[in-house]
This record gives C-alpha cells, structure tokens and sequence, in this order.
C-alpha cells in the first residue's frame, strides 16, 4: 500500500512540475534553429537529381516481381537504366538522357499502379562513405 502512494505522489510532483526539466534540458515554447557546426554534414540542397524520379505504388499493388516487369513495360518508351524498390510502396527509376518529369507523367498518367510521380531529391543527410576497400 505504501509503494502505491509512492508512485501516485511521483506522478502527482511530475503532473505539477510541468515536465519542465527533462535529462537536464529546458523546454521552451519557439523551436531551436539549426546552427551549422563543423561536425554537422547535412548541407540541405534541396535540387532535384537529373534522372532520378519516385514512384509511389497505389495501395493494395504487391511488391513483386510481377509489379517490376508492369512498371518496366509502363515505362517502356523511356530511356530507363535502373528500376528499384525502395520499400514500401516507393520506387527509384533513374534514365539517362532526363526525358523530365512531365514525360514521365505523361506516360504514365493512365498507370494502374502508379499514384504519384516525384523527382528524387538528395539532402545529403547521411554522405556515402568514400572509403576504398580492396
């Protein structure tokens, strides 16, 4: 009986504390702006990369092997190099020359699996690891 009004006075002293402090940092109201340090490699570019395009599958499309071969026979008359599932429900088509986005929409609009078309966009959150291993 004691333990259990030990912990109905903690929740109590948390509940009316506000959770103000929590591991030593303060909580405020405006958010924290990104300040750029030396260890910080997120250099957000925010530019489309030429050839790359998203695919985004309508729900209930399988992920198969079938739904690749339709998508590559959709995608038929572009110069496709590389088609690839990212996972759920997301796929990478790179081509090269760049037909742009609007052929791609255009030859895909009446696509019964695609839903949405995008350019790929590389934020390089996370930077390859140029690292030669022999």
């Amino acid at each position: 009986m004691k333990c259990g009004r030990l912990v109905s006075a903690s929740v109590l002293a948390l509940l009316f504390s506000g959770c103000q402090g929590v591991g030593g940092t303060q909580m405020t109201g405006k958010p924290v702006a990104d300040t750029h340090t030396e260890h910080n490699t997120m250099t957000p570019s925010n530019q489309p990369v030429a050839g790359e395009y998203l695919m985004t599958l309508k729900p209930g499309v399988p992920e198969d092997a079938q739904t690749l071969a339709d998508l590559r026979r959709d995608l038929g008359n572009l110069p496709v190099v590389a088609l690839s599932s990212l996972g759920h429900r997301l796929y990478l088509v790179k081509t090269h020359p760049d037909p742009g986005l609007k052929a791609i929409l255009g030859t895909l609009s009446n696509s019964s699996l695609v839903t949405s078309i995008q350019e790929n966009r590389h934020y390089g959150i996370n930077p390859p690891d140029r690292r030669v291993l022999y």
